[in-house]
């Protein structure tokens, strides 16, 4: 996610390719809550998927120092 934000220099959108049950109305619904400058990602109960949100180029300087 480093890379990816270091070479776009923009927010990315992360969706794992092994995520078949992914549609384009969670997408949507997923881009219209999300949290400006933070990171969003999906959860679904207790259960958390880092492979699957938006990564706002704002955490990169973040990134760099861990």
């Amino acid at each position: 996610m480093h890379s990816a934000l270091e070479f776009c220099r923009e927010d990315i959108f992360v969706c794992s390719c092994d995520m078949p049950f992914v549609s384009s109305g969670l997408i949507q619904d997923f881009l219209q809550k999300k949290v400006e400058n933070k990171i969003n990602v999906v959860r679904h109960g207790e259960k958390i998927y880092p492979v699957l949100g938006i990564y706002p180029l704002a955490v990169l300087g973040t990134l760099r120092n861990n």
